[in-house]
């Protein structure tokens, strides 16, 4: 994991896009082959639109938003509060051992039965503000704190509010608002689907099974790069030397990525270096499209098996 994310913060976007797509499974070679200097949309559009498909990506970014915001936080049962380090004292007698657990036990228990009163009184009061507001029309429920946010606007002058609240309107207003840009979008998101449809048939129509004006240059530097870190993350998963922590630890294959860039006569060799060893390993050109086709579906589907990333 900590050699991929590496990799993503090393490489530019266009390679740390593709493997982030290699690792989903992308099935589709054409986008794989796309370089700076492509003009060619379509690709990228039918990859958005798979990955909204398939991934959900919005509806996850809109929950981990608003797990994160003070909305969440609020609601959430999760303690994010951070844990306190204690250190004891074992005493050295074996009564005083038995003294300091019973002490412990009745801690805890003073502390569970804290924070049960806690929740209650929480819950008493949310009923009560729901109670109150059941019958004015086009109210939601509010939360305590929001509900506390109201009485002070109500009884202060909104000129004299503190940088508290202020900053607590502004992050519930940027709340709503990304609310509703997503149930618009889950209400209108079949129109952009049913589009799409099209634009796969389109882009059927005009695919060549040959598969000409593929970059399979693109495509064989992709595929050894992706060979690359998959051979390092397989040598740091059988070794027992923990190089991925180590600062000063590059992989081999990003080296040579970083030693190229600015420098043409580097590229045109390395290029050269790919299509020989290409040319060697193939008869002709359809065996090799065959070949690398059947290579980039192999590896897609081992990444899951060797590669963990955390996109949240």
């Amino acid at each position: 994991m900590l050699v991929f994310t590496r990799l993503i913060f090393l490489l530019d976007t266009i390679w740390a896009t593709k493997l982030c797509f290699a690792y989903l499974q992308y099935p589709a070679i054409e986008f794989y082959a796309l370089s700076e200097s492509s003009k060619n949309n379509r690709p990228l559009l039918l990859a958005f639109a798979w990955l909204l498909g398939t991934q959900d990506i919005l509806s996850v970014i809109t929950h981990i938003n608003l797990s994160n915001s003070v909305l969440g936080r609020e609601c959430s049962r999760l303690n994010s509060v951070q844990k306190k380090e204690t250190q004891y004292n074992i005493p050295e007698t074996f009564s005083a051992q038995i003294n300091n657990i019973l002490y412990l036990n009745g801690k805890v228990n003073y502390n569970i039965k804290e924070i049960s009163e806690l929740i209650s009184e929480k819950a008493k009061l949310i009923s009560k503000i729901h109670t109150a507001s059941v019958e004015v029309c086009g109210l939601p429920h509010l939360s305590v704190s929001e509900t506390a946010l109201v009485k002070r606007i109500s009884t202060t002058n909104k000129n004299a509010l503190s940088n508290e609240d202020k900053k607590y309107i502004k992050e519930l207003s940027t709340i709503a608002s990304l609310l509703d840009i997503h149930m618009k979008w889950s209400k209108k998101k079949h129109i952009f689907f049913e589009w799409m449809v099209t634009v796969v048939q389109e882009h059927n129509k005009s695919l060549n099974t040959s598969f000409e004006g593929v970059d399979w240059n693109e495509v064989s530097k992709f595929i050894s790069l992706l060979c690359s870190v998959i051979e390092e993350k397989l040598e740091t998963l059988s070794s027992k030397e923990e190089t991925i922590n180590s600062q000063d630890y590059e992989p081999k294959c990003i080296s040579r990525l970083l030693k190229v860039q600015g420098n043409n006569t580097e590229i045109e060799r390395w290029l050269m270096e790919i299509s020989g060893d290409l040319t060697k390993k193939t008869e002709d050109l359809d065996k090799r499209k065959e070949e690398l086709s059947k290579k980039l579906k192999e590896i897609l589907q081992s990444i899951p098996h060797c590669v963990e990333v955390s996109f949240l």
